[in-house]
């Protein structure tokens, strides 16, 4: 008697490809909304960013305590890296928020004339 009569399971080439990946049981996840993309939340009014600009002043002052830490003879070479590095980001991080906020005042004033 062969082994396919026992019930034996069945031999599977190892060169056939392995079939798609199913999901058993269904996992429930809560679909989690951005509000930058979903109607639900409405349109993002130009006030949005008027009431975060404290985020720019907390920033600049970030970047002040940064610099002044930055002179202090104590500091390791290690922690004056890292300090020189997160200064060049928040320097970035202004500098991209100057630009495009002056790219919006022109794109506003060629809508207008």
């Amino acid at each position: 008697m062969s082994d396919e009569e026992h019930g034996a399971p069945v031999e599977i080439s190892s060169k056939k490809r392995v079939g798609v990946k199913r999901q058993v049981v269904p996992i429930k996840r809560r679909k989690r909304a951005d509000p930058r993309f979903d109607s639900r939340f409405g349109d993002l009014k130009p006030s949005f960013e008027k009431k975060y600009e404290f985020i720019d002043d907390i920033k600049q002052k970030e970047l002040v305590q940064i610099t002044a830490q930055t002179k202090s003879p104590h500091l390791s070479k290690e922690e004056k890296d890292q300090l020189v590095k997160a200064k060049n980001i928040l320097q970035d991080q202004l500098r991209t928020k100057k630009l495009k906020k002056a790219l919006q005042e022109v794109r506003q004033k060629q809508r207008k004339d």
